[in-house]
């Protein structure tokens, strides 16, 4: 049989004149209000005051509540100008930095500003004295709060400093020690700092479950009892429980943390395969992922080893599957008989060996290895429990959530189920019968989740959001369509499209679709009626429909636009 979904009619003509007048999303200013932005300069053949002038356009349109900004040593000869701390403000279209700094306090008064290094914004200086407690790819840090500071006493900011902040992107990964060199840089900051009464904002980019690297430095002196600090500030601290460069100050201090929701393998409260979870769903995962939940079954057996000693083995069509593991990964297990193991108390599980990702099967480890009969298993993926130990709420005002409108991730999801999204994990955690408080307090009182959260970059949210034009963004070329003449139509494998609003295209069949390339010969498409459809040069006119998880046969010739059958018997 074959079903006709509903239609819509277009005055085509009267929209394409319309839209020409307004923005292509009709988004208003002030639409990410309230939200972080992180953004690095990702288009390496715009010029850094091209880039600038640009990024000063879109905070006043848009105004999110901060811009994590990357700035680069003008000790690098290429960015020695531009970020010259001691230059005036540049009265030429070539710009420099002090003048972004100007032009930003004023156009953009909406805005906070934090500056935003990593490991290679300063490199490590090889023929001076360097610091013996920092790691040694973060060498650099002296130079860069130099440079900070140098910049602060510019004449140019005698009426007050623009930027809000120093923020951090350590970029050392999870192996060995990472949390005491985390630590280690932090500590340095706060020693240098330590007499400033003005100091700046200091912020710090961490996984999202470093749980208790974020306790520790969001927590005031002396530290609760229950939480445990890095070797490098354990021993700092003074028989009264203060960091010894400021034994009677008990800021934390971190001042924000950014956690990035995105980090590593923790995507699957976000993905279904390839595919972005409904923004409902992925609230609910992550904010069961928060406090140590299974949040997505998975089948499997859990079977109970032979004799006494011996590793368990796991084995079925887990999500995510099985073979992510690596060898000393710890494992939170729930069985069919609601055995779960608490990571706090050791009952987590280590992987001790796998055998070929094909049979799906790892041995593990644990303290309950004797006990368990064989049952069903449900499995979590990075063991979290941000609800334990208890925080306070001043603790909690400095943590934020990070998103990522990258393709591989929220790219399909647009502004406004990001905006859904959001709005839906703080609606379950004020749910009093969900029992999901990500914080609680030392009565094991629920605290509130802030509303805190943010995005990278800048160029994805443009490119697979559409807010703006980011400098030397692609064209519908991205889709392998070629462009006809200079009207702004472009030959495509799904047929002849509009592109003079790009990523916003006019299709002559399916009418005003926002387009997502996820490669050169395939799509992601909005339609405003249908929702998500995906397609490529093999596939269509056949079109997966989203909402229904359905191959649709999409009617080109139809004097209607938005025609679909469903050909399924």
């Amino acid at each position: 049989m074959h079903y006709r979904f509903r239609c819509r009619t277009f005055l085509s003509l009267l929209i394409l004149a319309a839209l020409a007048l307004v923005s292509p999303l009709g988004l208003r200013a002030g639409d990410l209000d309230g939200l972080v932005l992180w953004d690095y300069r990702q288009a390496k053949d715009v010029s850094l005051p091209d880039y600038h002038q640009f990024v000063l356009g879109f905070c006043a349109e848009h105004t999110p509540e901060r811009l994590i900004l990357y700035v680069s040593s003008p000790e690098l000869a290429k960015f020695a100008e531009f970020y010259d701390p001691t230059a005036a403000p540049a009265t030429t279209e070539a710009g420099n930095y002090v003048r972004f700094l100007q032009d930003f306090a004023q156009q953009c008064p909406g805005t906070e500003l934090e500056a935003l290094i990593d490991r290679d914004s300063f490199p490590s200086p090889t023929d001076v004295y360097v610091v013996a407690e920092l790691p040694s790819v973060w060498k650099g840090l002296p130079d860069a709060l130099t440079w900070l500071n140098t910049l602060r006493e510019n004449t140019a900011f005698a009426s007050g400093f623009p930027v809000a902040g120093l923020t951090i992107d350590p970029e050392l990964g999870d192996g060995g020690n990472a949390a005491d060199s985390y630590q280690q840089i932090l500590n340095y900051v706060d020693q240098q700092w330590s007499d400033d009464a003005n100091r700046l904002r200091l912020g710090i980019a961490f996984g999202v479950d470093a749980q208790m690297l974020t306790k520790v430095n969001r927590s005031t002196f002396p530290l609760p009892a229950t939480y445990a600090p890095p070797t490098s500030l354990k021993n700092a601290l003074t028989a009264e429980g203060y960091p010894e460069w400021r034994p009677e100050d008990a800021r934390p201090i971190a001042d924000s943390v950014y956690l990035e929701a995105y980090e590593g393998g923790f995507t699957y409260w976000m993905l279904d395969g390839t595919k972005p979870q409904p923004p409902a769903t992925a609230a609910d995962y992550l904010s069961k992922a928060l406090i140590n939940l299974p949040y997505k079954p998975g089948t499997g057996t859990l079977t109970p080893s032979q004799a006494t000693g011996e590793p368990v083995k796991l084995t079925g069509q887990g999500t995510p599957p099985l073979d992510q593991y690596e060898v000393g990964f710890a494992l939170a297990i729930t069985t069919g008989n609601g055995i779960y193991p608490d990571p706090e108390q050791g009952l987590a599980w280590k992987v001790t060996d796998k055998l070929p990702a094909t049979e799906n099967v790892v041995y593990a480890t644990g303290a309950l290895t004797e006990s368990f009969p064989a049952s069903p298993w449900i499995e979590g993926e990075i063991i979290m429990k941000w609800n334990f130990p208890p925080v306070t709420t001043d603790m909690v005002d400095g943590i934020w959530f990070i998103g990522s409108a990258e393709p591989a991730f929220m790219a399909p999801w647009g502004l406004d189920a990001f905006q859904a999204f959001r709005q839906q994990l703080l609606a379950d955690q004020e749910s009093p019968s969900a029992g999901r408080a990500v914080y609680k307090d030392a009565s094991e009182q629920p605290i509130p989740l802030p509303d805190r959260f943010g995005l990278y970059s800048m160029k994805f949210i443009c490119e697979q959001w559409g807010l703006a034009a980011y400098p030397g963004s692609d064209s519908p070329a991205r889709i392998d369509a070629t462009e006809i003449d200079d009207s702004g139509w472009y030959d495509s494998w799904f047929g002849t499209i509009y592109g003079e609003s790009y990523p916003w295209v006019y299709h002559p069949s399916l009418g005003w679709i926002y387009l997502v390339p996820s490669s050169g010969i395939s799509a992601w498409a909005y339609d405003v009626e249908q929702g998500w459809l995906f397609s490529s040069p093999d596939a269509f006119p056949f079109v997966y429909h989203q909402a229904t998880e359905q191959w649709l046969y999409h009617d080109t010739e139809a004097a209607e636009q938005d025609i679909f059958y469903n050909t399924t018997p």
